[in-house]
């Protein structure tokens, strides 16, 4: 019984860090895909947008995002309105926020 306050403590810090998306995860999941429809690598897409821009795609439920990427792309289509966009959003989200244009963890590839 004693141990149930330690294991809630470390379950909630593993959900906090992880509601928001995880980086490393989003980069997986462009790389296993997304980037077979867009023949970028995850760097090059990122630094299409800087981070703000990148939130604001995001927001009301990925439709900016979704938008302008099946249009530039139509054979995402299909994956951007299906469930695993959607289990994976907050993650592409991080990712590309955290690699986005302007962003201290930008690498130029130029």
């Amino acid at each position: 019984m004693r141990f149930l306050p330690i294991f809630t403590a470390i379950t909630l810090a593993f959900l906090a860090s992880n509601a928001d998306g995880g980086i490393e995860s989003g980069g997986r999941a462009y790389y296993k895909m997304l980037s077979a429809h867009t023949a970028l690598n995850g760097a090059d897409f990122a630094k299409r947008h800087t981070a703000e821009e990148w939130q604001t795609l995001f927001g009301d439920q990925a439709s900016g995002f979704k938008s302008e990427i099946s249009a530039a792309y139509p054979a995402a289509t299909a994956f951007l309105n299906g469930a695993e966009f959607r289990k994976q959003q907050e993650n592409f989200k991080a990712y590309l926020i955290y690699y986005a244009n302007g962003s201290s963890a930008f690498i130029s590839s130029d």
